[in-house]
């Protein structure tokens, strides 16, 4: 009863909201009652809501598909909360399309953005879907193939499940869509590894929607796709290669056709791999000469992620001729460390009388030479935000306790900053840790954010970001003590400074500084009575 009148009064839902500066900052909130549903839907920018016609719930130790939402309420949803829909296509469940195509035609007209999740056959699902629906309003599609995921909501041993085929569905009117998302997470099924077979429907979709704006594929192959999108500005291309199966060379061949065919409208491009196996033994050497840019660049990108430079080819040569760069990020290998593996980082940071001037937000993987850093400043004069990885293979004695400081004495120069982020080994001591405490707690004073990770490598492990340890011995009365006294200037002297992938005396898992906020630790960092820890 009280509950009932709580939510009937619209005192505490205003009072609640009044601690909300902005509505906009509101992502998730639960629908409990009418009158509060109708005061956040009528925000002039209300937050996303996403209904989902068949959402999954707890059973036993795992999860179970739950039924679809009634007909009868789901008329009774205000259209504002019908913009996103979401539903899965469990595989082995035949029931699943015409419930839900009787869903989707009714509250087609009101959809914007719709996500599917499914198997090895949520493309068929999709066609028929849009063979038998209409949606005036459609926007955005998320296709997700994931039957790791979909099967645990519901294993039964039955036969594939196939559904009706679908040839060139008749659509009174294209689709409005301007973004694209065909995400393959797993997929481990018999027949399930046919990806040219499963990527019909996507090549289907985009034959019919020549305003597409932007699109994203992550998949083990990488389909012909049409060429007509004089309004494509960006594309993400993720590609999944497995250690137990050789990648099918034609799709790169299909990329170099589809970036010389959006070359002039392209403006955001990210290039990026997903390894599974141990990359450590990979040969890059049969993507040899397989991946080109067009002749001419792509002259209107801004934005360019290149994850694997090893396979995505990309000299300076093809960076120069991206003359409106504002965001650029290149990595020669993800997640794999070991020498010589930034040879192309290398070779454009050595690049005599280069400079890209617009470019404002700057991430490099892999750095090997310290020297190098000292060539960021003059080569990218207007940058703001740099993210870096630094090793090295060889530390001469001592070296290593001051390596971050090593690192940040040759990006001092680069007075621009306003965001630092760092990927270096942390110093082996406790004290030399509390040295370079004190040098970042009063450099970089016009530095808004600093981040840094410890990540640490070795020629015969690999890639090793475990934690730095540092033992409760070290941790003693005079190392806390500059430690205490050091937290008031490193909170108050910029917005946020940040360490993770270090462990102090198993009593600290990462530090944060963050102006206006109290310093949280589990440390003896406060001064008790008497003088003691």
């Amino acid at each position: 009863m009280a509950a009932a009148e709580a939510l009937s009064n619209a005192l505490i839902v205003e009072a609640i909201l009044k601690r909300v500066p902005d509505p906009a900052d509101i992502v998730h909130f639960r629908l409990v009652s009418t009158l509060w549903n109708e005061v956040i839907l009528s925000f002039h920018s209300p937050p996303r809501v996403t209904v989902h016609l068949n959402r999954a719930v707890p059973w036993r130790d795992a999860v179970a598909q739950g039924p679809f939402i009634t007909p009868r309420k789901l008329a009774s949803f205000p259209p504002k909360l019908l913009k996103s829909i979401a539903l899965t296509a469990h595989p082995d469940d035949d029931a699943i399309l015409p419930q839900a195509v009787n869903l989707l035609a009714q509250i087609g007209p009101h959809i914007h953005h719709l996500s599917v999740l499914g198997g090895a056959s949520v493309g068929k699902f999709v066609h028929n879907i849009f063979a038998q629906c209409e949606f005036e309003k459609l926007k955005n599609l998320r296709v997700i193939l994931d039957e790791k995921k979909v099967h645990t909501y519901k294993r039964r041993d039955r036969p594939y499940v196939t559904w009706p085929e679908v040839g060139n569905p008749e659509i009174s009117e294209k689709p409005k869509l301007l973004k694209i998302q065909y995400i393959v997470e797993s997929k481990f099924l018999l027949g399930s590894d046919v990806s040219e077979e499963q990527q019909t429907f996507l090549r289907f979709l985009l034959a019919v929607t020549p305003n597409l704006e932007s699109l994203r594929v992550k998949d083990d192959y990488l389909s012909g796709i049409p060429a007509d999108f004089g309004n494509l500005s960006e594309f993400r291309f993720n590609w999944n290669i497995g250690k137990n199966k050789s990648p099918d060379m034609v799709t790169l061949q299909n990329l170099n056709v589809f970036l010389e065919t959006v070359k002039v409208s392209l403006e955001r491009l990210q290039l990026t791999v997903g390894f599974t196996g141990f990359r450590r033994l990979y040969d890059f050497s049969q993507f040899s000469d397989q991946f080109r840019f067009p002749r001419d660049g792509i002259r209107n990108l801004k934005w360019f992620e290149n994850g694997v430079m090893r396979i995505f080819k990309c000299g300076v040569r093809d960076l120069e001729k991206m003359g409106k760069l504002k965001h650029l990020d290149l990595c020669e290998i993800p997640n794999e460390v070991y020498q010589r593996a930034n040879v192309y980082v290398g070779n454009i940071l050595r690049r005599d009388n280069a400079c890209w001037g617009g470019i404002t937000n700057l991430k490099l993987c892999g750095i090997e030479d310290l020297e190098l850093l000292e060539r960021i400043g003059p080569m990218f004069p207007s940058l703001r935000r740099l993210n870096i990885n630094v090793r090295l293979w060889i530390f001469k004695q001592g070296e290593l306790n001051v390596f971050l400081r090593m690192i940040f004495e040759r990006l001092a120069p680069i007075k621009a900053l306003t965001h630092i982020s760092v990927g270096a080994p942390f110093p082996t001591r406790f004290s030399r840790f509390i040295d370079f405490l004190e040098y970042l707690a009063t450099s970089f004073p016009d530095v808004t954010e600093v981040r840094i990770e410890h990540c640490m490598c070795d020629g015969g492990t690999g890639d090793r970001t475990y934690q730095r340890f540092y033992d409760p011995a070290e941790v003693d009365a005079i190392q806390m003590d500059r430690f205490r006294n050091l937290v008031p200037t490193l909170l108050g002297c910029r917005e946020l400074t940040e360490f993770t992938g270090m462990d102090i005396a198993h009593l600290q898992t990462g530090l944060v500084f963050r102006r206006g906020s109290p310093f949280q630790s589990e440390l003896p960092w406060k001064q008790n009575k008497g003088g003691k820890i």
